[in-house]
């Protein structure tokens, strides 16, 4: 091909007619469909934002009342174990106090047995002579008074 043909041939496409007004319509709603199509898209993504947003709320308010509770179990589980030892505490103590009371009745049957050698006697025999002495005498004076009112 020579260089005439060439300029020719550009020549002949540089002087092609302007486009069409019907293809720049379709240029500008072929760029409305887009943009539209972008804007629902970015509606769509806003949207899925906002739930995703949500569902991040709940789950966190999910977790700290999962947390929560968790810790109510574990007091409550505390407290438990705390009244269990209490509990076990205190039935050790009341054990060890019926053995002192065991040991203490023991004590005194030994004791009651060995000083009971008479076991007749009255409570007045283990008092002394004048004491003894002294009652009755204290005794007749009473007597006495009470017979001089009659």
């Amino acid at each position: 091909m020579k260089l005439s043909e060439f300029t020719q041939i550009v020549e002949q496409k540089a002087s092609r007619p302007p486009p069409s007004p019907s293809t720049v319509h379709t240029t500008s709603i072929v760029e409305n469909d887009c943009i539209k199509q972008a804007q629902i898209a970015i509606g769509n993504l806003t949207k899925e934002i906002t739930a995703r947003e949500i569902l991040l709320a709940q789950c966190h308010r999910d977790r700290e009342q999962e947390k929560l509770k968790n810790f109510n179990q574990l007091h409550v589980n505390g407290n438990h174990q705390l009244e269990m030892v209490n509990n076990e505490q205190i039935k050790l103590d009341i054990e060890e106090l019926q053995r002192d009371v065991d040991d203490l009745k023991r004590m005194q049957q030994e004791h009651i047995s060995k000083s009971d050698t008479n076991p007749l006697a009255s409570p007045f025999d283990d008092l002394d002579e004048e004491h003894v002495a002294g009652l009755k005498k204290k005794n007749t004076k009473i007597i006495g008074s009470i017979v001089e009112r009659f």
